[in-house]
């Protein structure tokens, strides 16, 4: 497992706005990507690519000094749509590169702010949902990592490879 975009504290590093005025990932991630691709390939192991962790929506934005990614507006329709166009682009040359990719990695554990536990939680929900039908339409296989073996379940509904 491979994280790419954890909890997106770098999100300002990592995107750009370009000619049109839309906000779009960096040349370089697609770079990075590639030259993960480039030695899984080499190497010949398998790698699932994990886009965020829970932490990008744990309630927490600094750890002693350090800012860290903390995107709770990425939870609201607004947020999620302007996420996924983000990515959009990302999924259609990645997501059928890698072994799995997977949407978070342990959702269940999401900040009690923001309504915690993902089985009641529909923005977190949305987004593993959203995330899987892109990770899919663009050839790959979608997972979510739980926390533990039989949180598993909760997942079901979505066609992950648990």
């Amino acid at each position: 497992r491979v994280w790419l975009f954890t909890d997106l504290r770098n999100w300002e590093d990592i995107t750009t706005i370009n000619a049109d005025g839309k906000r779009v990932l960096t040349e370089q991630v697609y770079k990075d990507t590639q030259a993960i691709i480039d030695a899984r390939d080499r190497l010949g192991m398998e790698v699932d690519a994990v886009m965020v962790d829970f932490h990008i929506l744990n309630g927490i934005s600094m750890e002693g000094t350090t800012v860290v990614g903390e995107h709770p507006e990425f939870f609201t329709n607004q947020g999620l749509s302007e996420f996924n166009e983000v990515f959009e682009p990302w999924y259609a040359e990645f997501a059928g590169k890698f072994d799995y990719v997977e949407t978070m990695n342990e959702p269940e554990n999401t900040a009690p702010g923001a309504g915690a536990n993902v089985f009641f939680n529909p923005n977190v929900w949305n987004l593993l949902s959203t995330g899987s039908d892109l990770i899919k339409a663009n050839g790959g296989q979608a997972t979510t990592g739980a926390a533990k073996q039989g949180e598993a379940y909760k997942y079901r509904n979505m066609d992950f490879q648990c």
